[in-house]
């Protein structure tokens, strides 16, 4: 029933007419469960991944947030729901989105991410910075972008199709990091303390990776997207705008 509900939502029509009448929240109630069981888990992801695909908001409350977050745990695959679902997210790739989802490797906790990826606290609204935080999302996007970090200061030498994924990802990331954080005391305090600055160390050491690295893969207007240089570009701008959040004055005394 969920992976058919799932394909029902890659229709835009059937997509407005749920929202229209505030179902979005009663589905994922009843798919609260989902996480227990891997077939059900992935099938739950694809319905969410189905409908971050539109601008409009997700339509999320606290609940289905809280459902998100528990599958960026299920990393299991379900081989019976496999293939339905890789159909229905090439559907997607063809529509020229979701171009980072690798297709041969599709679990609940990529699709989760994935529509995790796409809120901005625009979308989900001003109650998403604070939900994030206790919630334990922002703690996963931490986690994530410092693993990232350290596999590529620790190797990279040449930047391969892995490492390129992980930059990508970690870009992708910080977005977040930098809606959370802007204008949002609690979530700059939460990451300037975390695990002992942890955080704030990897963001230092990445920082003066991509500086340097950028000087070795110069880029134009013309070079193309999918080179090194304009993945370490696109890379720097969110990682400077995270910063730039984490280091302004809280107040008008100026203390930090």
């Amino acid at each position: 029933s969920a992976l058919q509900l799932a394909s029902k939502c890659m229709t835009p029509s059937f997509r407005m007419h749920i929202r229209a009448h505030g179902i979005v929240p009663k589905f994922f109630k009843a798919l609260a469960d989902a996480p227990s069981d891997a077939s059900l888990g992935l099938c739950t992801a694809m319905v969410m991944f189905a409908l971050s695909q539109d601008t409009l908001k997700m339509d999320l409350d606290r609940g289905s947030l809280e459902l998100m977050l528990n599958l960026l745990e299920c990393e299991s695959k379900s081989g019976d729901k496999q293939q339905k679902v890789r159909e229905l997210c090439e559907e997607i790739q063809s529509q020229g989105k979701a171009i980072h989802l690798n297709l041969d490797n599709i679990t609940a906790a990529q699709l989760a991410m994935e529509s995790l990826l796409s809120l901005t606290s625009k979308r989900a609204g001003e109650w998403l910075k604070e939900d994030l935080r206790e919630l334990g999302g922002i703690e996963h996007i931490i986690r994530t972008v410092c693993e990232c970090c350290h596999q590529i200061t620790e190797f990279v030498e040449e930047w391969t199709e892995p490492l390129l994924e992980k930059l990508n990802k970690i870009e992708r990331c910080l977005r977040i990091l930098e809606n959370v954080t802007s204008n949002n005391e609690e979530n700059q305090k939460y990451m300037l303390h975390y695990k002992a600055q942890v955080f704030v160390k990897t963001l230092c050491r990445f920082f003066n990776l991509l500086h340097n690295e950028l000087t070795l893969y110069p880029t134009t207007e013309k070079t193309p997207k999918e080179s090194a240089g304009v993945a370490i570009r696109e890379a720097l701008v969110p990682l400077l705008k995270v910063v730039i959040n984490l280091t302004h004055p809280f107040n008008d005394r100026g203390e930090t």
